[in-house]
């Protein structure tokens, strides 16, 4: 593009007035950066080169920063990646100098995280005095290393960017709390790792949906064992600790529980073990009328919907995420239907409401409950006269059908077909 070389990306002006490029994607940008090309044989490919492509990062045509990316340093990553877990008190210095790429891989890597070498190899390449470091780790025998688990790589709140939540005997430097020396002199642990943990933390028993992870004695799988940046002293946030285990897929479609946008899965769901299905803090019902509390009113007399009475709202919701709006597990007419079957062949008359036959069920109905019967969200002249005021209208000098002044418009009328 400096050199005004159009025509090695674009084929010439054709009649449409268009610019083309010669070839699509990145196979394009690879006919000349071969370097990257052969990168991609490595396992794990940085994200956006996956999806968005090239252009994700870089912009094809010129920008003020080095290797044709958006913005310097870490701020082309910050697109993608939240500032917070990087810009804590004190800050990694090659992430604070020179951003990420000191440590992380650009396009493809053959290590987790798209790093440069496996992590305590990458740490040692810059923290190389051997005395040095066994001097600032006196409970441990031998070298140090796992460097990760009780450092954070990129930033902390704490000196030598130790961990925010510690293990406590990691803070009290007892490392023989959990670990023995082998003969060789390396550290293991002192027994089997779920044993270990029991021996101080206590988990409730006999739940009739145990949590598989706790019930197999796997607490590494959610839990760091020296310490995180993270409460619970999780590997992770939480909500990329359980998608680690449970498909993403089911908690991003375009309509989002709000506990799920927030990755708080455990505003629902208890971590360890529950007496309720899907590990529920409580029974379906009472988990979501916690947050949904007008839904249901409690007063005498009220119609309440049958899915409701069965303190099922799943069968109509989503707890996670769905297509339709309200989190409906389908549109609002097919999922009304599914039940209400006889409605689906009034319909199929000749003659059909409208409203009906486009699905706008809740236009007159409301899904929860109602003091009217079938749950009528208006008694039945005004919620006719909110579409057809014009014939709740007397002429003047006329009179008007008897049905009609006394509001029954379905003496005469098929409310649905």
């Amino acid at each position: 593009f400096a050199d005004r070389k159009c025509e090695d990306c674009h084929q010439r002006h054709g009649v449409i007035g268009k610019l083309i490029l010669k070839r699509q994607g990145n196979d394009l940008c690879f006919e000349c950066h071969r370097d990257v090309e052969e990168t991609l044989d490595r396992p794990l490919r940085h994200e956006p080169l996956q999806t968005t492509g090239c252009t994700g990062c870089h912009d094809p045509h010129g920008s003020g920063e080095e290797t044709l990316l958006a913005s310097g340093g870490a701020e082309s990553c910050y697109a993608c990646h939240a500032r917070e877990p990087f810009e804590r008190k004190r800050v990694h210095k090659p992430l604070r100098d020179d951003g990420c790429m000191p440590c992380h891989e650009p396009h493809a890597s053959e290590v987790g995280s798209l790093l440069r070498y496996a992590a305590d190899e990458l740490c040692r390449s810059c923290h190389d005095d051997e005395r040095k470091l066994v001097r600032a780790h006196p409970g441990i025998s031998g070298s140090p290393s796992a460097c990760t688990s009780c450092h954070d790589p990129h930033s902390s709140d704490a000196d030598k960017l130790v961990h925010s939540v510690r293990h406590l005997p990691v803070v009290d430097g007892d490392c023989a709390a959990c670990h023995e020396t082998a003969n060789d002199g390396a550290m293991v642990l002192a027994g089997d790792a779920g044993s270990l943990c029991l021996d101080c933390h206590e988990l409730p028993s006999g739940l009739a949906t145990p949590h598989a992870p706790a019930e197999d004695g796997d607490c590494t799988s959610c839990h760091a064992p020296h310490g995180s940046s993270h409460a619970g002293m999780l590997v992770g946030e939480q909500a990329a600790v359980c998608a680690e285990c449970h498909d993403a897929a089911a908690f991003a479609r375009r309509f989002q529980h709000a506990a799920v946008s927030e990755g708080q899965c455990t505003d629902c769901h208890l971590p360890h073990g529950s007496n309720e299905s899907a590990l529920l803090t409580d029974s379906e019902r009472t988990v979501c009328l916690g947050c949904h509390d007008g839904i249901v009113s409690g007063a005498d007399g009220v119609n309440v919907h049958a899915p409701l009475v069965k303190q099922d709202c799943s069968r109509c919701h989503d707890p996670h995420s769905a297509s339709e709006p309200a989190l409906l597990v389908d549109t609002s007419g097919e999922l009304c239907l599914d039940c209400h079957r006889s409605v689906r062949l009034e319909i199929a008359q000749e003659y059909s409401h409208d409203i009906v036959a486009r699905g706008e069920c809740t236009s007159c109905h409301d899904p929860h409950e109602s003091p009217r019967e079938n749950l009528l969200t208006a008694d039945e002249d005004a919620l006719c006269a909110g579409c057809h005021d014009e014939y709740m209208q007397r002429p003047a000098g006329g009179s008007t059908h008897a049905p009609v002044a006394d509001g029954g418009c379905l003496e005469c009328h098929a409310p649905h077909g």
